[in-house]
């Protein structure tokens, strides 16, 4: 017979097991409203879509966004501020549009760039015309297009679909991205992929990349636009995606052990579901932000916090929003 301190000792591991974190929602403010660039004549439908953080050397954040509809070759835009509570950030100019002198497609444009410092610089990761490509820019101000080791503006051209974010772990790079597809009766379906190269630590040479389908469906749905923007961050030991969709308005975090493993056409490893579209998530000084798309007039900046929780609550909590 066991111990009653043997049992409690059991209970509080068994229950602890089951907690873990879940993002909750804080205070948000504006932060920026349309690009001040020439639009097409007779067009006004113009978006503030898939962005990027970094902080500059000089202290000042920058958020570089894709911009989309009636503006000639949908560019990168870019703002620039002091602090990431503050409203209305200063507005820096394009960064770059698409140019078919590189093979760019210059009817979508360039969009979801994803800001990569490193200790040479930054680089901006991009997808146009189904392939990721590269900006870099030394002092984060001026950026140019930078070719692959083989000499390539494609870094990445099989099956990388769009909305890359690259993610580093233990020296290995992981490209996320969305791809759209058709199954065999027609029916459009979207899913997020992971594209990696198992011996690979360069982020600018994918020379034999592998893929996993990493997350699909579930109660974000299983169309086209359902798995867009992923985002990929590690917390308190366990990796985080967030997904978002252009069908729900809403954003899925799934938790993970695994960086290939999210749910596949299920919801095993979903903990919460937020009122958000194409987050970015940063943190500075122990605070952590999550922006948004709020009503593509702009983006959106939300405070919010990790807060633990047990599995079942959070899944409860999940459905229920």
């Amino acid at each position: 017979m066991k111990s009653p301190l043997f049992l409690l000792i059991a209970l509080i591991v068994s229950q602890s097991s089951f907690s873990q974190s879940i993002p909750v929602l804080g205070d948000s403010w504006k932060i920026t409203g349309l690009p001040n660039v020439p639009i097409e004549i007779g067009r006004q439908n113009v978006d503030v879509v898939d962005h990027s953080f970094f902080k500059r050397a000089d202290g000042k954040w920058v958020v570089v966004a894709a911009i989309r509809g009636a503006i000639p070759s949908h560019p990168l835009y870019a703002w620039e501020t002091n602090k990431l509570t503050d409203p209305n950030w200063k507005e820096i100019g394009v960064v770059a549009s698409a140019d078919s002198a590189y093979g760019e497609d210059t009817e979508k444009g360039l969009y979801a760039p994803h800001i990569l410092k490193k200790p040479n610089g930054y680089y901006c990761f991009y997808t146009t015309a189904n392939s990721m490509r590269a900006l870099f820019s030394k002092d984060g101000f001026n950026f140019m297009r930078i070719k692959d080791k083989e000499g390539h503006y494609e870094i990445i051209n099989h099956l990388v679909g769009r909305d890359v974010m690259v993610f580093e772990e233990s020296g290995k790079y992981y490209a996320y991205s969305t791809v759209s597809t058709f199954d065999a009766g027609g029916w459009p379906s979207g899913y997020i992929v992971a594209t990696f190269a198992k011996f690979q630590d360069d982020y600018m040479f994918w020379p034999h990349p592998e893929y996993s389908i990493v997350n699909s469906g579930g109660i974000g749905g299983n169309g086209a636009v359902s798995c867009e923007s992923p985002f990929v961050l590690k917390y308190d030991g366990d990796y985080y995606l967030f997904r978002a969709s252009s069908k729900t308005f809403k954003t899925y975090v799934y938790r993970s052990k695994n960086l290939l493993d999210f749910g596949v056409n299920n919801d095993s490893k979903l903990i919460a579901v937020l009122p958000l579209k194409a987050s970015e998530i940063l943190e500075e000084n122990g605070q952590w932000y999550i922006s948004d798309l709020d009503d593509f007039k702009g983006l959106k900046m939300h405070r919010f916090s990790w807060v633990k929780e047990s599995v079942n609550q959070s899944k409860i909590k999940s459905k229920r929003k």
